[in-house]
């Protein structure tokens, strides 16, 4: 029998983060939590051969990254803080492709929480075999 391996993948579950986000006037003077979750494609042949974190993806170093650059900045736009760290996880080059989803708990009455999804895959690489 023949194991044809594929993509790996990373998931960022429910990470919490506050940012100054919205177009609300009461919005751009506070901080509101949000949820991130982060789905991140990888080829993860080198690492499962090495067992080193240099020939992976530090989630981590990933996450605090994120952390760091989007609390010290606000946004208007849910979309366009979206696309920030879609932006972010695509900076590494092992990442082949990512789908971001950002909720705003609470911004619409009568609903939980409202979100963005973006993705996006390198146009210059082919999928492992």
């Amino acid at each position: 029998m023949t194991i044809i391996k594929s993509l790996a993948s990373i998931h960022i579950i429910n990470l919490s983060i506050e940012v100054i986000n919205g177009c609300n006037e009461w919005e751009r003077t506070c901080k509101q939590k949000l949820i991130l979750n982060i789905t991140i494609e990888f080829d993860q042949k080198a690492a499962v051969a090495s067992d080193s974190i240099k020939e992976t993806l530090d989630y981590r170093a990933i996450k605090n990254r994120i952390i760091d650059e989007v609390s010290s900045t606000s946004y208007f736009l849910l979309e366009t803080l979206t696309d920030r760290v879609l932006q972010i996880v695509m900076e590494y080059p092992l990442v082949i492709g990512a789908t971001v989803r950002i909720d705003k708990p609470h911004a619409l009455t009568h609903a939980e929480s409202v979100s963005i999804e973006m993705n996006a895959k390198r146009e210059d690489l082919k999928t492992p075999r």
